[in-house]
């Protein structure tokens, strides 16, 4: 590697992790401003809503592998839906290691081991990522021109996003933009015969829709855990966790969008409730996403062994 480029990659990573402090300084700075507050209400925590919060969430997860599935199978690769879950959840701890590619590598690993493409997999982890990123934004903005401007209308909203959805997924213009964003990243492009029609983009979309509903429910009764939020407030805190989760998710100099994440759930929560139950929220949410993931882990693998 020439010296300049050496240079240039030693910078970058240096200022991505100075990002990383900083971000992590802000959320430990709001845990200790508020640490009183949180460790007594840690011990008046509701666990029924807490149960009935890691349900969603791993329904979260289950519609996220099935996502994944559907792609690979529009791209010629088909599996049980309990190899794809296994696989889906294994490849999850992947996130936690810097650079991100952690999690493809051990979705590589295992789709090797179902005898499928590893190009495909590749392929279908492409556009699971984009299209994903891509929904979550869409329900993000809708949700902030409804719950953070005076002037919110939930018709236009819907209307911009349905207006937005019809002109960003017309092939033209999604493989434009994809295939700019692979090639910046160095990355190959989608080939013509591995794109994907229209209505399966739209119908992955839809999916993805369905998929934030079960996070974004996961996250209010994670909330309604920790102290009574109105059922009026269920959309406006489930926008929270899919904002939250979008740019935690962008944010490439974070693993697992650590920091970042509970950030982001702080301060669009402080909106909501008081700071040390935002505080709070941010913390348990992290705990019980990576508690769940851990025990469909297990529950998973346990299954498998005990086929044999």
């Amino acid at each position: 590697m020439p010296p300049q480029s050496r240079l240039k990659k030693i910078a970058r990573e240096g200022f991505n992790i100075l990002l990383l402090v900083a971000v992590l300084y802000f959320v430990a700075r709001a845990i200790k401003t508020n640490w009183v507050q949180v460790r007594q209400r840690a011990f008046l925590l509701n666990w029924g809503w807490i149960m009935l919060s890691v349900m969603f969430y791993s329904g979260f997860l289950f519609c996220n592998s099935l996502v994944w599935r559907f792609v690979m199978g529009r791209l010629g690769d088909r599996a049980s839906i309990a190899a794809f879950f296994r696989a889906y959840i294994s490849a999850l701890f992947g996130r936690y290691v810097p650079g991100k590619a952690w999690l493809l590598l051990i979705r590589l690993r295992y789709v090797e081991k179902m005898g499928l493409c590893r190009r495909n997999c590749v392929i279908s982890t492409l556009y699971e990522t984009a299209l994903m990123i891509a929904s979550g934004l869409l329900l993000s903005l809708a949700s902030f021109w409804v719950f953070y401007t005076a002037k919110g209308s939930v018709l236009l909203a819907t209307g911009a996003m349905v207006i937005g959805i019809l002109i960003l997924f017309h092939p033209r213009v999604f493989y434009t933009f994809f295939n700019l964003v692979l090639k910046k990243f160095k990355k190959e492009t989608v080939p013509e015969g591995a794109r994907l029609k229209t209505p399966d983009l739209l119908r992955i979309i839809l999916y993805f829709f369905i998929s934030w509903a079960f996070g974004g429910i996961s996250f209010y009764f994670l909330m309604k855990g920790i102290t009574p939020v109105a059922w009026r407030f269920l959309p406006e805190v489930a926008s929270v966790f899919i904002a939250a989760n979008v740019i935690g998710f962008i944010a490439f100099f974070a693993p697992s969008g650590i920091g970042v994440r509970e950030g982001m759930q702080i301060i669009l929560l402080a909106t909501i409730v008081p700071k040390d139950i935002a505080v709070l929220a941010a913390i348990l949410a992290r705990l019980l996403a990576t508690t769940t993931e851990g025990i469909l882990w297990l529950a998973l693998h346990s299954m498998k062994s005990s086929s044999y």
